[in-house]
């Protein structure tokens, strides 16, 4: 199966109010894939214009059997749908889908269950060497640049999800065996 991770970025938390800013995707032991809002032309006059960037996500998407996502069943694809849903687009196609959140928090005992928390969890058994790559923060400052068009501010949210996506295959390497099944679901 072919299977790549998958994070957004957003302007805000909720789809009627915000946009997706970059999307980064990571085939399975491959090379990074950016997409940012910034590289398509209709962005200079409309810089919460999402849908070229999204279009082209969706096409690249269909090459792929399923997803790695964390929390994605729950932000990620509904908030992509919801975008694709405003645009007249067709939602994304049926794949199979991995959240290692969900994941995380069947199988693990931890304090909760945030992406951070599950890595810093791991290195720190890791006898001085870094197990999972480590999150970036992103402040508040980079977030306004960012969700104003100011293209400093999306360098870092693209810098942040990159990590997140490097990170989140990692988790998935020290979690599959904990897979019991991948089920075909509706994204």
């Amino acid at each position: 199966m072919n299977f790549l991770s998958l994070d957004i970025e957003t302007s805000n938390l909720n789809a009627d109010f915000g946009f997706i800013l970059c999307v980064v995707c990571k085939p399975y032991h491959g090379k990074t894939k950016v997409f940012r809002i910034d590289d398509y032309k209709e962005w200079i006059d409309a810089k919460y214009n999402d849908k070229p960037m999204i279009d082209e996500l969706v096409k690249y998407l269909a090459d792929y059997d399923g997803v790695i996502t964390y929390f994605g069943k729950w932000f990620d694809i509904p908030f992509l749908n919801s975008e694709l849903s405003a645009y007249g687009l067709p939602e994304l196609r049926d794949m199979f889908h991995v959240d290692m959140h969900d994941l995380v928090k069947k199988s693990m005992k931890l304090h909760n269950n945030r992406l951070q928390t599950v890595i810093e969890y791991f290195n720190t058994f890791a006898e001085g060497k870094k197990r999972i790559e480590q999150k970036t923060h992103i402040n508040a400052l980079y977030y306004r640049k960012a969700i104003t068009g100011d293209k400093s501010g999306i360098d870092e949210l693209v810098k942040h999800c990159v990590k997140d996506v490097l990170a989140l295959e990692q988790v998935y390497d020290i979690l599959k065996s904990k897979i019991r099944r991948i089920c075909r679901v509706y994204m």
